[in-house]
């Protein structure tokens, strides 16, 4: 917000407003009297949620009118620079405040006068970047010589508070900038902030404020126009995927606890080709950086003013606004008629239903090729035995892109020692499907074949399950003898562990006796624990060795416990340099000691 004395303050609370208007196109001065027209429309958000890495432009809009005597001199680059004046009537005279510099990209002569487009200083980045250098630098480097090449000025060099300002990144040399406003993004995006152009045609990173400090300003129900809208949530982020090209995954992190919306930062191109432990520090970096996004999306309207910056942090007073606050991130001004300001963001409760691995697939979703078909293969881990009892042999959680026919196909190998009648049920999010194949079969190995096309539409995720039962015998299904795929256009699925426990008991109906007298309802409940895995070792004990007369003394050994994984892990030059005797080491690779 740009800064302002009390006198200024209260006169924005006036309910009558007296404007005027100061500029300059390239060596010609122009008042309020010299236009017809003029807005300015700026974001550093999308459409409708909360972002980082844009780099959006600012855009204006202005007729000047024929009297100014400029219709034969515009040319493409000139700038335009405006303040924008509120009468104070304590002063008897107009404040000024600057409302940024412009420049001309499209003039056209109408009757109304010369309408005129322009765009803010980030309009200059918009060229080839190469030569840039970009390989072991730190992001604010590579910054300061991006404005340098577009003869464009940073607001600041001193980047210490934005995430991952201090670390080496080098860009992959795949990737899809063209321009320096490309590279712009990425490095804006993996230091947690937006770029803009700021009111004096200064390059600036920004983070978002957090409401736990004071707001910017305060906008009561009298300033506002009957055209408002407040949400009823706040929106803030407790998870991050990014994909790792290279590892051909998408990688989830998140904070405690994860009840919020998750960002998606794509392929990043300054974290692809990294070490792990370094992709997953630069990730946790960029989400800590936006912990303080945590705003009610709103939108209203209020006189025009050019007091308010992008990224202000707004609380609201009176009427259904009251005590709320938001970050504007999308203004529209219009000279001498209102202002539009709004605070976007999704609701957080859209992500409670959403597993770990739902985050994962919605990741992967937003990076899918929905006219290109995907497939996934998946199998039993563990024996199964079928009995008259439904028994799940193939599952899997998948996601569309785009509505589709998923395609549904397996092979499984059946050891049947009696001969049996072989029952199928396909279930679609637990919901049993209507087609039951049956399969009848005399003893021996036999293999099911099945097939099923599933219906789905854009954007949902679903849960694929498989159960056959037997009727006549005990059929063994052996570890990795169920094999399935699902193959569509569009489709997601992930090869980790989907988040859920299924749990099934068997039992036996109880015959009870006519006259038997009714007790008490049978009741259960389930319970789980978690196990400390125990890693595999060896104990060995022995008192003596013998050893040929002229074998040189060491050490005695009593007992030593080895790790046979490490074990194999060394070679035999790496274990002689542990603190071990040739005889001990001798003794765990089971060869001969010379």
């Amino acid at each position: 917000m740009y800064p302002f004395n009390e006198k200024y303050h209260n006169a924005l609370k006036y309910q009558i407003h007296d404007y005027a208007l100061s500029g300059t196109i390239g060596n010609k001065t122009f008042t309020e009297n010299d236009i017809s027209m003029l807005t300015i429309s700026n974001r550093i958000a999308g459409e409708n949620e909360v972002s980082i890495g844009t780099v959006y432009m600012a855009e204006l809009h202005i007729t000047f009118v024929n009297s100014l005597g400029i219709a034969w001199n515009l040319t493409n680059g000139w700038e335009i620079s405006l303040s924008e004046g509120l009468w104070i009537e304590e002063d008897e005279d107009y404040t000024y405040i600057p409302m940024g510099k412009y420049y001309i990209h499209e003039a056209k002569t109408t009757k109304e006068g010369i309408e005129v487009t322009a765009y803010d200083a980030m309009c200059k980045l918009d060229k080839s970047w190469r030569g840039l250098a970009v390989k072991n630098r730190t992001l604010p480097a590579i910054l300061e010589d991006i404005c340098e090449a577009c003869g464009v000025e940073l607001v600041s060099t001193d980047f210490t508070r934005f995430p991952n300002s201090a670390t080496v990144f080098t860009l992959a040399s795949e990737n899809d900038c063209e321009t320096y406003r490309d590279i712009l993004s990425w490095i804006a995006l993996t230091m947690g902030s937006y770029a803009t152009i700021n009111r004096f045609g200064f390059l600036d990173l920004r983070m978002y404020t957090s409401t736990a400090y004071d707001p910017t300003d305060y906008i009561d129900e009298d300033a506002r126009a009957d055209s408002y809208a407040f949400n009823d949530y706040y929106t803030r982020y407790t998870g991050l995927y990014a994909t790792d090209s290279e590892r051909k995954a998408t990688k989830y992190f998140h904070v405690e606890p994860d009840d919020g919306l998750t960002y998606n930062i794509g392929t990043n191109p300054f974290i692809q080709g990294v070490t792990e432990q370094k992709f997953k520090q630069v990730c946790e970096a960029i989400l800590g950086g936006i912990q303080n996004i945590d705003y009610v999306p709103f939108s209203i309207d209020t006189l025009p003013t050019a007091v308010y910056d992008l990224g202000d942090v707004i609380q609201f007073s009176g009427g259904a606004g009251g005590g709320k606050q938001g970050c504007i991130m999308l203004y529209d001004y219009t000279y001498n008629q209102e202002s539009h300001f709004e605070g976007l963001g999704q609701n957080p409760a859209l992500a409670d239903a959403k597993s770990k691995t739902d985050k994962n697939i919605s990741g992967i979703l937003s990076q899918v090729d929905a006219a290109k078909e995907y497939m996934y293969s998946f199998t039993n881990d563990d024996d199964i035995t079928l009995t008259t009892n439904w028994r799940t042999v193939l599952t899997q959680r998948f996601g569309t892109a785009t509505a589709t026919w998923a395609m549904f196909q397996a092979e499984i190998l059946c050891d049947d020692p009696d001969g049996s009648v072989v029952e199928v049920r396909y279930l679609l999010d637990n919901e049993v499907i209507s087609r039951f194949p049956i399969e009848t079969w005399i003893e021996g190995k036999h293999i099911l074949s099945l097939m099923y096309p599933i219906t789905t539409d854009e954007g949902n995720f679903y849960n694929w399950a498989v159960q056959l039962r037997s009727d006549g015998g005990a059929v063994e299904i052996h570890q990795g003898d169920a094999i399935g795929i699902i193959k569509g256009q569009g489709l997601v699925s992930s090869d980790v562990w989907n988040g859920y426990i299924d749990v099934a008991d068997e039992y036996n109906i109880l015959e009870v006796e006519d006259d038997a007298e009714f007790v008490q309802y049978v009741d259960t409940s389930i319970s789980a624990v978690t196990q400390v895995p125990i890693s595999t070792s060896i104990t060995e004990n022995f008192a003596a060795i013998e050893t040929e007369e002229d074998s040189e003394f060491v050490n005695y050994i009593d007992a030593y416990a080895f790790n046979q994984d490490f074990l194999n892990q060394l070679t035999w030059d790496e274990a002689k340099l542990h603190t071990w005797d040739y005889t001990e080491i001798n003794y765990a690779w089971g060869i001969d000691t010379e």
